[in-house]
């Protein structure tokens, strides 16, 4: 027996003493993993006496027993009212029976209804009016409360719609959902939010849930849907435009990160004047994906187009002249480190290069046609340029530089 328990034991006997000894050799040394007890405790072990239990039995069943407080004692249909009328979202977290009893489907669209219903009456209101709706009509209390539900963890894709469509009265001069494509559904229910509330209004922002990973299904549906229906924005106060913005610009570089394309495709117009150092990011540091790169560049396209059509409403009305005019897209097609990438990927063989260089090539020469058709327009005057040239059948140092 004393050889058995010499092998189980880490560290080896050094005197005859110990291992001889009746209760001294069942001691062990005590190692750092092992948590401290005292000599008493000890004893009590030697001598087969367990230690007394019954205060810590005592507290554990005084906190399973705890009597119920008047609030969690109540009905459960008055408890609903209570909590979809108050509109109160930390009622669930006072305490586990109430969460319990706070959490289904029904609830949460009887407090969905609620809570945008009461939005949607003075929206509707100040449209029959007709004057704006303005921050100062709504009470801080239904804004906080509107936001704080469109960030709650039960607040997704599928309770918006039902939201939208039993809210809606009448839908009969409306398309039925099922008359549309899948991918292009959520023109449907915009709609519909655009019925119950005139969404002028700038008080309601896109929830900061739907700017983090996992990118869900459910999730990105949910963003492309709000990010339709909410064409502002951007909150009314401005000292939480700053903000917003920072935290929709950490949603993109997220997205960007893990080459969620749709995510990226939605939030790519918030690059906050990076739009190049985002390209080089998706191009050099997370392995070039087409989907991701593709949103960025068309995107800097579609917002050049934007500038364009802006500089061109002030030139008609005349607050600048053509010579003052320097526009400039906000992606840097003839960036040097996406060129330098480019070279390098076509001496390793990969055909990402040439795809790349086409969708580059393509799109500054379709920035280079708007700024010269602008000048050509307004100016009366043909610019002798045929735009930049992409060989791409030698190398890419023709990339991204003007002849």
């Amino acid at each position: 027996m004393a050889s058995k328990k010499s092998k189980k034991s880490p560290a080896k006997c050094t005197t005859a003493k110990a291992s001889s000894s009746g209760a001294a050799s069942k001691r062990k040394e005590p190692s750092d993993d092992t948590p401290f007890k005292s000599s008493r405790t000890d004893e009590f072990d030697s001598a087969k006496i367990a230690p007394s239990v019954d205060a810590d039995q005592s507290i554990k069943r005084a906190k399973q027993q705890r009597a119920l407080s008047p609030l969690e004692s109540m009905p459960t249909e008055l408890l609903h009212d209570i909590f979809v009328l108050s509109e109160n979202l930390d009622l669930p977290l006072a305490s586990k029976p109430l969460q319990s009893q706070l959490s289904n489907e029904h609830l949460h669209m009887a407090l969905t209804r609620q809570i945008l219903g009461e939005v949607a009456r003075k929206a509707k209101e100040a449209k029959l009016s007709q004057e704006p709706l303005r921050f100062a009509d709504i009470m801080q209390t239904d804004v906080q409360a509107a936001n704080r539900l469109l960030n709650a963890r039960f607040f997704t894709l599928e309770i918006c719609k039902s939201w939208l469509v039993k809210s809606t009265i009448d839908t009969s001069h409306l398309p039925d959902a099922s008359s549309f494509f899948p991918n292009r559904l959520e023109f449907h229910y915009t709609r519909l939010w655009n019925v119950n509330i005139s969404w002028a209004v700038n008080v309601i922002t896109i929830p900061s849930k739907l700017f983090r990973a996992p990118w869900t299904a459910g999730k990105i549906g949910l963003l492309h849907v709000l990010e339709s229906m909410l064409p502002n924005r951007w909150p009314y106060d401005e000292t939480a435009v700053d903000s917003m913005a920072e935290m929709t610009h950490a949603g993109l570089k997220a997205a960007i990160a893990d080459n969620c394309s749709p995510v990226v495709s939605q939030l790519s117009r918030y690059s906050l004047g990076q739009a190049t150092k985002l390209l080089r990011a998706a191009v050099i540091d997370h392995g070039c994906d087409e989907g991701t790169v593709s949103a960025l560049v068309r995107d800097g396209v579609v917002y050049f187009e934007g500038e364009m059509d802006n500089l061109r409403g002030r030139l008609d009305e005349g607050e600048i002249d053509i010579e003052d005019v320097t526009p400039a897209c906000e992606i840097d097609f003839y960036d040097v480190q996406l060129r330098d990438w480019a070279n390098a990927a076509k001496k390793r063989g990969d055909d990402k290069s040439t795809w790349l260089m086409e969708l580059m090539g393509e799109a500054a020469r379709s920035v280079d046609d708007l700024h010269a058709k602008l000048i050509h327009d307004y100016q009366h005057d043909s610019i002798d340029d045929d735009g930049p040239t992409y060989d791409s059948d030698e190398d890419c140092d023709g990339l991204f530089v003007k002849e």
